[in-house]
């Protein structure tokens, strides 16, 4: 693998983990081909060292959501083609296509097609 590409990848890591191991990671990576596997695997490692980053955007993410959910369709765009997995308690169309969802927290109200 190219020196450069090594030195992203190694960047790519959570700086005090790049302060501790940085420098031979990056080595080892110079000696790798420079193969899909091998890029997907650092950059696995990369994630893994921002963990903590990551589960805090994942609940931010899932509290963005559940305040839609909440707000029922007063604040839920429409967006085709999305799928939103949630308990629905009851459910009703009509002829011309007009469906009402009762979920918790509210209802969702579309049309089908």
């Amino acid at each position: 693998m190219n020196a450069r590409l090594a030195a992203l990848l190694t960047a790519a890591h959570a700086p005090a983990w790049r302060c501790r191991y940085g420098g031979e990671f990056e080595a080892l990576l110079v000696e790798l081909p420079p193969h899909p596997a091998v890029v997907a695997d650092a950059l696995g490692s990369a994630a893994g060292t921002h963990r903590r980053a990551l589960a805090f955007a994942g609940g931010v993410a899932l509290a963005v959501l559940l305040v839609f959910l909440a707000a029922g369709p007063r604040l839920l765009p429409a967006v085709p083609g999305l799928v939103l997995h949630v308990p629905v308690l009851e459910a009703s169309c009509t002829p011309s296509g007009l469906f009402r969802l009762h979920v918790p927290g509210g209802i969702l109200c579309g049309r089908l097609g």
